[in-house]
């Protein structure tokens, strides 16, 4: 005799582990979480803080809101989509001070420790601003919604400038 026919309640409580089990691998994957080993403490405070926002609804109904973005097609409705389904996203870090950028990712979020001299909500919003790029390479292989060079100088208006401002405007 099986299982479920000695215990009449044993499939339903089986379906119903199975379905939580389904539900929470799905709410969990439902925005980026950013993973960082390393030991920086102002990296550390930063990630926490960004995938506080980056679990937050109305951060994503704020990206939603933006229709165009510069140098791209993409509205703010399909990167915040994209941005939701992308899982997790490695950070670690790096030391050079004679690079001017804050920060570098392709699948990576790469933060130049060197330029940490900087208030709390600048260092999320780069955060922030390195998972739209991250999200971007790895959901589509390709730059399809970036900007040239490392300074906002006419391209404040591109998708990761932009998310990133947003979400600094969500830093405690």
């Amino acid at each position: 005799m099986n299982a479920t026919a000695k215990y009449p309640g044993y499939r339903l409580k089986l379906n119903l582990i199975a379905a939580m089990a389904l539900f929470t691998s799905l709410s969990m994957a439902q925005t980026p979480r950013l993973h960082y080993k390393g030991s920086n403490s102002k990296v550390k405070a930063a990630v926490a803080e960004a995938n506080r926002i980056l679990s937050d609804p109305e951060f994503y109904r704020k990206v939603e809101a933006c229709q165009t973005f510069g140098n791209t097609t993409y509205s703010g409705t399909a990167i915040s989509g994209e941005m939701q389904r992308i899982g997790q996203i490695e950070v670690d870090d790096y030391w050079n001070p004679l690079s001017k950028a804050n920060a570098g990712t392709v699948s990576v979020i790469s933060m130049n420790t060197a330029k940490l001299k900087r208030s709390h909500a600048s260092i999320v919003n780069t955060l922030i601003h390195e998972s739209v790029h991250a999200t971007d390479w790895n959901t589509n292989a390709a730059w399809d919604y970036t900007h040239d060079g490392n300074s906002p100088a006419g391209q404040g208006n591109t998708a990761p400038w932009v998310i990133g401002a947003i979400g600094e405007g969500f830093v405690n």
